[in-house]
Protein backbone atom coordinates (compact mmCIF):
# COMPACT_ATOMS: atom_id res chain seq x y z
CA UNK A 1 0.00 0.00 0.00
CA UNK A 2 1.46 3.35 -1.06
CA UNK A 3 0.88 6.26 1.25
CA UNK A 4 0.74 9.68 -0.35
CA UNK A 5 2.45 12.21 1.92
CA UNK A 6 1.87 15.84 0.99
CA UNK A 7 2.07 19.11 2.90
CA UNK A 8 1.26 22.72 2.40
CA UNK A 9 2.68 25.66 4.32
CA UNK A 10 0.84 28.91 5.03
CA UNK A 11 3.21 31.87 4.97
CA UNK A 12 1.75 34.27 7.52
CA UNK A 13 3.94 37.15 6.32
CA UNK A 14 3.05 36.98 2.60
CA UNK A 15 -0.41 35.42 3.11
CA UNK A 16 0.10 32.60 0.62
CA UNK A 17 0.35 28.82 0.46
CA UNK A 18 3.26 26.71 -0.71
CA UNK A 19 2.40 23.13 -1.74
CA UNK A 20 4.88 20.26 -1.55
CA UNK A 21 3.52 18.87 -4.83
CA UNK A 22 5.13 21.85 -6.59
CA UNK A 23 8.61 20.74 -5.52
CA UNK A 24 10.77 17.87 -6.75
CA UNK A 25 10.33 15.99 -3.47
CA UNK A 26 9.51 16.54 0.21
CA UNK A 27 13.16 17.26 1.00
CA UNK A 28 13.25 20.10 -1.53
CA UNK A 29 9.96 21.46 -0.16
CA UNK A 30 11.17 21.52 3.45
CA UNK A 31 14.53 22.98 2.44
CA UNK A 32 12.75 25.84 0.66
CA UNK A 33 10.48 26.34 3.66
CA UNK A 34 13.50 26.46 5.98
CA UNK A 35 14.92 29.28 3.86
CA UNK A 36 11.69 31.23 4.39
CA UNK A 37 11.81 30.58 8.13
CA UNK A 38 15.46 31.73 8.21
CA UNK A 39 14.27 34.92 6.50
CA UNK A 40 11.91 35.65 9.43
CA UNK A 41 8.78 34.31 7.77
CA UNK A 42 6.39 32.41 10.01
CA UNK A 43 4.94 29.22 8.49
CA UNK A 44 2.07 26.99 9.51
CA UNK A 45 2.39 23.46 8.13
CA UNK A 46 -0.73 21.47 7.24
CA UNK A 47 -0.75 17.84 6.12
CA UNK A 48 -2.82 16.15 3.42
CA UNK A 49 -5.06 13.71 5.31
CA UNK A 50 -5.06 11.12 2.50
CA UNK A 51 -8.76 11.61 1.82
CA UNK A 52 -10.48 13.59 -0.91
CA UNK A 53 -13.79 15.41 -0.76
CA UNK A 54 -16.88 14.49 -2.82
CA UNK A 55 -15.38 16.32 -5.83
CA UNK A 56 -12.01 14.55 -5.64
CA UNK A 57 -10.20 17.55 -4.15
CA UNK A 58 -7.40 16.82 -1.66
CA UNK A 59 -8.33 17.59 1.95
CA UNK A 60 -5.74 19.18 4.25
CA UNK A 61 -5.64 20.00 7.93
CA UNK A 62 -7.23 23.45 8.22
CA UNK A 63 -9.65 23.05 5.32
CA UNK A 64 -13.22 24.28 5.68
CA UNK A 65 -15.86 21.85 4.46
CA UNK A 66 -19.60 21.99 4.01
CA UNK A 67 -22.38 19.61 3.13
CA UNK A 68 -25.09 21.04 0.87
CA UNK A 69 -24.08 24.54 1.99
CA UNK A 70 -24.77 23.69 5.64
CA UNK A 71 -22.83 22.16 8.51
CA UNK A 72 -19.70 24.24 8.17
CA UNK A 73 -16.76 22.38 9.71
CA UNK A 74 -12.97 22.51 9.86
CA UNK A 75 -10.53 19.61 9.55
CA UNK A 76 -8.39 19.52 12.69
CA UNK A 77 -5.88 17.11 14.14
CA UNK A 78 -6.56 16.38 17.79
CA UNK A 79 -3.38 15.31 19.59
CA UNK A 80 -5.20 13.92 22.60
CA UNK A 81 -7.27 11.63 20.36
CA UNK A 82 -4.52 10.89 17.80
CA UNK A 83 -6.54 11.58 14.70
CA UNK A 84 -8.26 14.00 12.35
CA UNK A 85 -11.71 15.29 13.22
CA UNK A 86 -14.33 17.59 11.77
CA UNK A 87 -15.04 20.47 14.16
CA UNK A 88 -18.48 21.92 13.50
CA UNK A 89 -19.35 25.61 13.64
CA UNK A 90 -23.06 25.82 12.92
CA UNK A 91 -24.49 22.33 13.16
CA UNK A 92 -27.39 21.31 15.38
CA UNK A 93 -25.37 18.72 17.23
CA UNK A 94 -26.31 19.72 20.80
CA UNK A 95 -23.43 18.42 22.91
CA UNK A 96 -21.18 17.07 20.16
CA UNK A 97 -18.99 19.61 18.39
CA UNK A 98 -16.67 17.27 16.47
CA UNK A 99 -16.71 13.86 14.80
CA UNK A 100 -13.94 11.45 13.77
CA UNK A 101 -12.96 11.95 10.16
CA UNK A 102 -13.15 9.00 7.77
CA UNK A 103 -14.26 8.24 4.21
CA UNK A 104 -17.94 8.19 5.19
CA UNK A 105 -17.83 11.57 6.93
CA UNK A 106 -16.52 13.14 3.70
CA UNK A 107 -18.77 11.28 1.27
CA UNK A 108 -21.11 14.27 0.82
CA UNK A 109 -18.82 17.10 1.92
CA UNK A 110 -16.76 19.47 -0.18
CA UNK A 111 -13.85 21.78 0.51
CA UNK A 112 -15.03 25.40 0.28
CA UNK A 113 -11.93 27.11 1.63
CA UNK A 114 -9.46 27.09 4.49
CA UNK A 115 -9.01 28.82 7.82
CA UNK A 116 -6.32 31.21 6.53
CA UNK A 117 -7.73 32.47 3.24
CA UNK A 118 -11.44 32.19 4.09
CA UNK A 119 -12.02 32.77 7.84
CA UNK A 120 -15.28 34.56 7.01
CA UNK A 121 -16.82 31.17 6.15
CA UNK A 122 -16.72 30.33 9.86
CA UNK A 123 -18.80 33.37 10.82
CA UNK A 124 -22.03 32.36 9.11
Amino acid sequence: MNREIKFRAWDTFNAQYFYSKNYENLGAFFKAMQMLIDGDNSLIFEQFIEIQDKNGRDVYDGDILTSLGKDVCVVKYKNELCGYFLEFYDADLDEMDFIKLNLNTLKFREVVGNIHENPELLNR
